[in-house]
């Protein structure tokens, strides 16, 4: 059920005392930030848990994105109630911190960096506490994925402490996280024309084949959503052999954006970039978080330039377009 403007101030205004007693109930110490921040063209209200632990960084939690799930559950929920859970899971990633704190200030941790991109805008107030580089509208950052058990790990994000401490400059540990095989293998892609067909299987199943979607068979794939099995992928992208697999399937230079649900999506390089940009701000609108934007720009990958923005054919003489990726060591 939608959020009424009253119901909208009172969470807003409550927003503070809940989180703070979220983190006392689950035992989470240490301070709160509270800050404004712009998502594409919205102002967006982002609330941090300071961990007690120096050179320790947990992530923020969105109040729009409460509101998302409140009203998009099934069953009466608080914010309250969610807050309570993610900060059981945030006291929970403190204690491993304090547990293995020599060890995850050990230059041998780095073999689980990971690359994640960052919106800028948004983050600017965590992106000060990280190592990154700022890619225009999103910014390349660290994390690491430790392994807990047989199947399970935990996921931290990388402080400045942590960087100086394992004595090794940003370059050299973004080109590390990048070529990371574990983070490339976790990457798992399907065509276009594969969704396609999984859609007609459950239309035949639930309508007894009364109609099918029948599109005429492209002579190249057009497009590909790739997701990431464990972390987010979106920074696959960045990795030269990556990108260079999908120009090889595409058979062409693509298209590239950056979906609110963790996925990147591929597509043939074709349209109007303008209008293929507002589809996916109105997508993420309507299904993505705070937690997984990156931008609503649409990017373009060639062989030649690496990922660059793509500019809507009115803007190219005017703004010369400079390439994304090869700043960075490949």
């Amino acid at each position: 059920m939608e959020w009424t403007a009253w119901e909208t101030d009172y969470y807003k205004r409550h927003m503070e005392d809940d989180l703070k007693g979220a983190m006392q109930k689950a035992g989470l110490e240490g301070d709160t930030r509270i800050y404004k921040a712009m998502r594409g063209e919205r102002e967006i209200d982002l609330y941090r848990c300071l961990c007690k632990e120096e050179g320790f960084l947990l992530p923020s939690v969105c109040l729009q994105d409460l509101q998302k799930i409140c009203e998009g559950s099934e069953e009466e929920l608080e914010p309250s109630e969610i807050l309570e859970s993610q900060c059981e899971g945030w006291a929970e990633d403190c204690r491993f911190m304090a547990d293995n704190r020599e060890r995850l200030f050990q230059r041998e941790i780095t073999e689980f960096l990971f690359p994640v991109l960052m919106n800028t805008e948004m983050n600017v107030e965590l992106l000060k506490e990280m190592p990154h580089v700022e890619k225009g509208e999103f910014s390349v950052a660290l994390n690491l994925a430790v392994p807990t058990g047989e199947k399970s790990g935990t996921v931290l994000l990388v402080s400045n402490q942590m960087l100086e401490s394992w004595g090794m400059e940003l370059e050299t540990a973004l080109e590390m996280a990048i070529n990371n095989p574990w983070f490339l293998n976790q990457c798992s892609s399907v065509s276009n024309s594969e969704i396609m067909r999984r859609v007609n299987q459950q239309i035949e199943k639930e309508w007894c084949g009364m109609f099918q979607i029948v599109e005429p068979e492209p002579e190249r794939e057009r497009g590909y959503i790739i997701h990431g099995d464990h972390v987010s992928c979106h920074a696959a992208i960045l990795n030269q052999k990556f990108a260079e697999k999908f120009h090889e399937k595409m058979g062409e230079d693509y298209l590239v954006a950056f979906s609110g649900n963790g996925e990147i999506q591929i597509f043939r390089d074709g349209g109007d970039i303008e209008e293929l940009q507002l589809e996916f701000k109105m997508d993420y609108e309507a299904f993505g978080y705070t937690w997984d934007w990156v931008s609503g720009q649409i990017y373009r990958y060639t062989k030649e330039r690496g990922l660059e923005e793509a500019l809507a054919a009115d803007s190219v003489e005017k703004e010369k377009v400079q390439p994304l990726v090869p700043a960075l060591k490949r």
